[in-house]
């Protein structure tokens, strides 16, 4: 199963086999720099998480992984309709899924 999860990343272009298939190096990241983008995948790894991400951490987070969010991360959850940021003390942000208000 570790080949195989091996050769999809190769196929997706985020590892490189080398020296006949021995040895496997990771590929610069695919860098993301559309806000609309990033909002989505900030979602998708609040989602996986299933609780609130510090706003730092969010560009190591593995599930992100081969991806380089550029843009100011705070700023674009700010902007989406479908996170908020939620401040804890005056130096800790972390990002969850915004409340969603159904009618009745």
């Amino acid at each position: 199963m570790t080949n195989m999860v091996i050769q999809s990343q190769a196929s997706w272009g985020a590892l490189e086999r080398v020296e006949k298939g021995k040895r496997v190096i990771r590929l610069p990241q695919t860098s993301i720099d559309n806000d609309a983008l990033t909002a989505w995948l900030i979602e998708a790894a609040v989602r996986y998480a299933g609780k609130p991400v510090s706003v730092p951490s969010l560009q190591s987070l593995p599930v992100l992984f081969p991806f380089n969010l550029t843009r100011p991360l705070a700023y674009v959850v700010s902007r989406s309709a479908q996170l908020s940021v939620r401040s804890e003390g005056t130096t800790s942000q972390s990002v969850t899924l915004a409340q969603t208000k159904f009618e009745e």
